[in-house]
């Protein structure tokens, strides 16, 4: 799943918006996709992630400890 690493290396380089994409790297790393394809995943997870704005304190409270898990996770590669 292409996508799975893709959205890594969204968060590994804290990419905030699609003009903070490296494109060239990203499509010589996946020659088989597009940009529009890219764009079009990223729309849809943006989609299905619900966002701080709405969110009830539940759900901000889970992703806080998603992040956690997640920072965890990367000390523990690191070391």
């Amino acid at each position: 799943h292409w996508d799975d690493n893709f959205f890594m290396y969204i968060i590994d380089q804290k990419v905030e918006s699609l003009s903070d994409v490296n494109w060239a790297f990203v499509l010589k790393e996946k020659p088989f996709l597009t940009r529009k394809q890219i764009s079009t995943t990223l729309d849809h997870a943006r989609i299905r992630i619900p966002s701080g704005r709405s969110s009830p304190k539940w759900i901000e409270e889970r992703k806080l400890k998603v992040n956690q898990i997640y920072d965890d996770m990367m000390k523990a590669k690191s070391k």
